[in-house]
């Protein structure tokens, strides 16, 4: 207490201002240099670091509306980029374009570590975790140059790459927790979610039900395995043909894709979007708008036939159910009820089709089901031989792209980040993520306006429950996607913002009235 009977503002300690001052100077500058191996060449490479800062400094000035690009920009991506590459972009603009994450999660970030000095907070533990898992990553990437041959001593451009799939998402959800964004910005983003559920959705619809008029998009309109070739420097086996084919007792069939062209990353992808329908079908009257985006993304997580993408699906509907209970949300019932006459209408189709085949050949032990088993048992001997792991670049994603010795696929997300990163990698990853879900299920934040943490929370069960299964993490447009909504959310919970006035946890200068002494 002061003398005039008043709190004082706990300010940040010195360690706190040291390292918030650390990540606004070294992020900017090891994101020029990813700009600069990655992007344009020659006289243009000046211009392009010029454009990129002036860029960051833009997100920084309005962080709202640049968590709004990269929530539209991940998953258009492979559509936007080829159709600018084929309308005659030239190539190195083309290539700096896909450094667009990098300047938003840059912008996003340093935004952020102001808010967090402005704040007065002290960092918490969920900092320390997201911070310790990215200076790991950090470390791995630049042991090879300083002993080389160690942790997989592959080029350094491959490395990065890497370091960008492991670390660029939780460098993003750092700086968007600690964001001041006001109510009316959340909105926007909430309803752009929808939006881009639908677009996604109806892709999803269009492949499902006339595969070869999806494929001439794709190959003939957009020239996706152009680009992949020439741009991406991706071996394209089939150039004529670049959709999803399963196979399973000697039938063919499609797994859509829709925009993100892989059925493996679409069904999580869309995650965020179903849970925050459910949430808004609980919490308050329903809306033709996000009625019909909830439905389409959880039709195409269906028609992706990707097994434990409908798992985690089905477990995020449980926890909205169990959720909306909870807090006695107005229509909790209306969405019982909705999953349940989903459930009555599915459960006949289950046996025959596709995906009930598929998941009667996890139970019956048939190749499908032994491969993954194989690839998991894989997965852990390889952390037993190599507990500190076997280096950036080892893991699935960068290391198919780039035909990478000793890369191996674990089908397990948390398996992954040991055999490429080591033991305490993973331990830390895997409490980064329980300490995540715990502060979303512990907010009290029930709007329905904005981003709802509750269902990201949902959203998040559902997501680590896939990771069981696949590499959920390691794809852009879904880690990108849910470090910027679960970081808002988290940070509205906090209540860094609550769009009506200035930050409550800010020190706020007001005149003290002298109380005379007795």
């Amino acid at each position: 207490m002061n003398v005039l009977g008043a709190a004082a503002p706990r300010l940040p300690g010195r360690r706190e201002t040291q390292l918030a001052a650390l990540l606004t100077v070294g992020a900017p500058l090891g994101v020029l240099a990813l700009l600069v191996v990655t992007g344009v060449s020659g006289g243009s490479r000046a211009l392009g670091v010029l454009l990129a800062l002036v860029a960051v400094m833009a997100v920084v000035r309005w962080p709202g509306a640049g968590l709004g690009v990269m929530l539209a920009y991940v998953p258009l991506q492979l559509i936007l980029l080829p159709l600018l590459f084929h309308l005659g972009l030239p190539a190195g603009l083309v290539r700096a374009l896909g450094g667009v994450k990098e300047i938003v999660t840059l912008g996003v970030l340093v935004a952020g570590v102001r808010a967090f000095r402005r704040s007065g907070r002290r960092l918490d533990l969920l900092d320390w975790l997201e911070i310790g898992f990215v200076v790991l990553v950090s470390i791995y990437l630049v042991a090879p140059a300083l002993v080389p041959g160690s942790f997989a001593d592959l080029p350094w451009n491959v490395r990065l790459l890497a370091w960008r799939a492991d670390a660029l998402w939780l460098v993003l959800f750092f700086g968007a927790r600690h964001l001041v964004i006001a109510a009316d910005t959340r909105l926007r983003l909430a309803r752009l979610v929808f939006v881009l559920a639908a677009v996604v959705g109806v892709g999803a619809v269009v492949e499902f039900s006339d595969p070869s008029a999806w494929n001439s998009f794709l190959v003939d309109v957009i020239h996706v395995p152009t680009y992949k070739a020439v741009i991406l420097n991706v071996y394209v086996p089939n150039p004529t043909d670049v959709l999803y084919h399963g196979q399973i007792g000697g039938l063919d069939f499609i797994r859509v894709g829709s925009v993100l062209q892989s059925p493996l990353t679409l069904g999580f992808y869309l995650y965020p979007a179903l849970a925050i329908g459910l949430h808004y079908m609980a919490d308050r009257r329903l809306r033709w708008g996000t009625s019909v985006a909830t439905a389409l993304a959880g039709a195409a997580v269906v028609m992706t036939l990707t097994r434990s993408a409908l798992l985690g699906a089905v477990v995020l509907s449980l926890v909205s159910v169990r959720v909306g209970i909870a807090r006695l949300s107005p229509g909790r019932v209306r969405l019982v009820l909705v999953l349940v006459a989903t459930a009555v209408i599915a459960a006949p189709l289950g046996g025959s089709t596709i995906l009930g085949q598929r998941t009667v050949a996890t139970f019956s032990g048939q190749q499908d089901a032994n491969t993954h088993l194989q690839s998991a048992q894989a997965g852990f001997q390889a952390l037993l031989d190599d507990p500190l792991g076997r280096g950036l670049g080892t893991a699935p994603g960068i290391g198919d792209r780039f035909q990478v010795q000793g890369k191996l696929t674990s089908e397990d997300a948390y398996l992954q980040v040991g055999d490429e990163l080591g033991v305490a990698a993973m331990v830390i990853f895997m409490a980064f993520l329980g300490v995540t879900l715990s502060r979303l299920r512990r907010t009290g934040d029930g709007s329905s306006d904005g981003l709802p943490a509750p269902a990201m929370f949902a959203a998040g069960v559902g997501l680590a429950v896939g990771g069981l299964f696949l590499h959920v993490w390691l794809d852009y447009s879904t880690a990108l996607t849910f470090a910027a909504l679960a970081g808002v959310s988290i940070s509205v919970a906090s209540g860094t913002c609550d769009g009506r006035g200035p930050d409550p946890e800010l020190p706020v200068h007001r005149p003290q009235r002298r109380v005379a002494p007795a």
